[in-house]
């Protein structure tokens, strides 16, 4: 098939997508395109790609200039996020005390700027860790938060599905890649690379797995055909991304993600106990780790070599760079200079990343960092707790994502402030104050 034509089967489809929702539901927000817009960016490639191409990173000063555009569409976006929030006039003390931690966390990554051996452009990037909490408030102050979500995730599923398909088989100049180390092909679809294809695809998967599962524990997901079918044909194109990027981690989490879910549903009448059995898998799983020879059984189980594709070498590796231990480089610092020179001599792809979230986080802002963040890990698994109930609801999947986030950081770096698993962590972890009207009104979901 002609790619033209294929472009436009394809944007036929998506529109088709878009109306039919909007016929069969309720009218989202308009600012919610505010932060869908945001999503969309970092789910996928860079704005500047679609218009130069990109920067052209060849040297460390290309990679620390970045791209003017991309810098002022980011900033636009956050200008129009803080001015829908501000309108809304958000109770700022109550907010800020039930995210005390997170709060504090925050505050933090802007502090580590001043001593950063580059303070302005660390300054920049905790800008953008600042939208994305903006970005969250945006959805979760709508009238409606959870049924806000779920038109957020949907219109992501709509527009970067087909259109990641539609780059892999008609445009591979865009929707191909090659993995240098080993010149094979890889599928990236609309993202950058196809670690980021796999971790798009998990999150939309477990998604569609919980709408699913609420939709069958309400007995109305055949209520309306014309909504199964595409549901259907979506759920379709997911699996065939998700078979292609063979990324073993978002593998793993879809398949975690997935069973609490639908087992949360199994065990409606004992939700109280969830807590537990959570706990008990996670020291299981931790003790089967620990054996020496389980590692790389499991590895050799999902295709993957004992060091992780190389991954256990840069752990060693970053590791060993002399950093202050308690404070860090400085937010999102470390990747910078002549530390990502040395890294960039000594692999033929230009890496960025530790491939670990945890070790990123020591790295750019030491034990200090580290310790703040557990305690968000801790209070936000105490915030769902709190919450759970005898159904299949918001909770639900927040506690999935909760797991999968700890999860996937141990081979992913995804507490970036531009990364598509931070922004959605962001979404599940913060608390939001509902105000005394919503109250009265009735709140389509528990308080958050």
């Amino acid at each position: 098939m002609p790619p033209i034509i294929a472009t436009f089967l394809y944007i036929s489809f998506i529109l088709y997508l878009f109306i039919s929702d909007y016929r069969n539901g309720r009218k989202a927000s308009k600012s919610l395109w505010i932060p869908l817009i945001w999503v969309l960016i970092v789910a996928s490639k860079p704005v500047s790609f679609w218009f130069d191409g990109g920067v052209k990173i060849q040297t460390a000063s290309d990679y620390l200039e970045g791209s003017p555009m991309d810098r002022n569409v980011f900033l636009v976006l956050i200008l129009a996020a803080l001015g829908i929030v501000v309108r809304r006039q958000i109770s700022w003390r109550e907010l800020a005390s039930r995210n005390a931690v997170l709060v504090l966390f925050v505050m933090y990554c802007g502090l580590s700027v001043l001593w950063s051996d580059y303070p302005e452009l660390s300054f920049k990037r905790w800008i953008k860790q600042v939208g994305s909490v903006l970005m969250v408030l945006v959805v979760l102050s709508e009238p409606e938060p959870e049924r806000a979500i779920i038109a957020l995730f949907k219109r992501v599923t709509f527009l970067l599905m087909p259109l990641s398909i539609l780059f892999i088989k008609y445009y591979p100049d865009i929707g191909r890649g090659q993995v240098v180390t080993i010149w094979e092909t890889s599928y990236l679809g609309i993202t950058e690379n196809k670690n980021s294809l796999g971790a798009l695809c998990f999150v939309l998967g477990m998604f569609f797995v919980w709408r699913f599962v609420v939709a069958r524990s309400q007995k109305s997901y055949f209520a309306n055909k014309e909504q199964t079918v595409s549901h259907l044909v979506l759920g379709l194109m997911i699996s065939w991304l998700f078979w292609i990027a063979d990324s073993a981690t978002s593998l793993v989490c879809l398949a975690v993600g997935s069973s609490v879910i639908m087992g949360f549903r199994i065990l409606r009448d004992n939700y109280v106990s969830i807590g537990r059995y959570v706990a008990i898998t996670c020291v299981i799983v931790m003790s089967v780790m620990a054996i020496p020879e389980a590692p790389a059984s499991l590895f050799q189980l999902l295709g993957r070599d004992v060091t992780l594709t190389g991954r256990t070498n840069i752990w060693s590796q970053v590791l060993e760079v002399e950093i202050n231990p308690l404070v860090g480089t400085g937010y999102e610092s470390f990747w910078m200079g002549e530390r990502v020179a040395w890294f960039w001599e000594k692999y033929a792809f230009k890496i960025t990343q530790s491939h670990n979230g945890y070790i990123e986080i020591y790295l750019n802002l030491g034990v200090i960092g580290l310790l703040l963040f557990g305690g968000i890990i801790v209070s936000t698994y105490r915030s769902i707790g709190r919450q759970l109930g005898p159904c299949c609801d918001l909770s639900t999947f927040r506690l999935a994502v909760l797991i999968t986030f700890v999860l996937s950081n141990i081979t992913e770096a995804g507490i970036k402030s531009t990364s598509l698993m931070w922004f959605l962590f962001l979404l599940i972890a913060l608390e939001f104050p509902i105000s005394q009207e919503r109250k009265v009104a009735g709140p389509a979901i528990p308080q958050r």
